[in-house]
């Protein structure tokens, strides 16, 4: 399996919230100290996704259901949290990540011009989504 990025969404209706227990345990653990259960705290911090995997439904705020979910490394920079009424997915902008890797192939020297061209048009005529068959 790809390396994965993992992050934290809420799986309900309600919004995004943790719970005082698990504000504590990131307090404990993270180098700066943050006050809100609601922001404040990167999706993708890795101390958030830890506190939420070992904690499970203890780390739920107010109406929350948070989980952890993950998205190929590729796509780290190239995702957004998409939310109705609270819930919330995960939307990768794949399109963005396409011409990303696209003008980061025709750059390589290292590469000779066909090369750079096969490997481009590959990414290029790949499907959008990596996950469809």
């Amino acid at each position: 399996m790809a390396d994965q990025h993992r992050i934290v969404i809420n799986g309900s209706y309600g919004g995004f919230c943790l719970s005082e227990l698990a504000l504590q345990e990131y307090n404990l653990r993270a180098t700066r100290q943050v006050r809100s259960l609601y922001r404040d705290i990167e999706r993708d911090d890795p101390i958030l996704v830890q506190v939420v995997e070992e904690l499970g439904p203890r780390a739920n705020g107010m109406f929350a259901k948070l989980r952890v979910v993950g998205i190929p490394a590729q796509y780290t920079l190239f995702y957004t949290i998409q939310e109705y009424d609270g819930k919330e997915s995960i939307e990768i902008k794949y399109d963005a990540y396409k011409i990303s890797a696209t003008k980061a192939i025709l750059r390589d020297v290292a590469q000779t011009k066909a090369e750079r061209i096969t490997r481009a048009l590959a990414v290029l005529d790949a499907p959008l989504d990596p996950w469809q068959e």
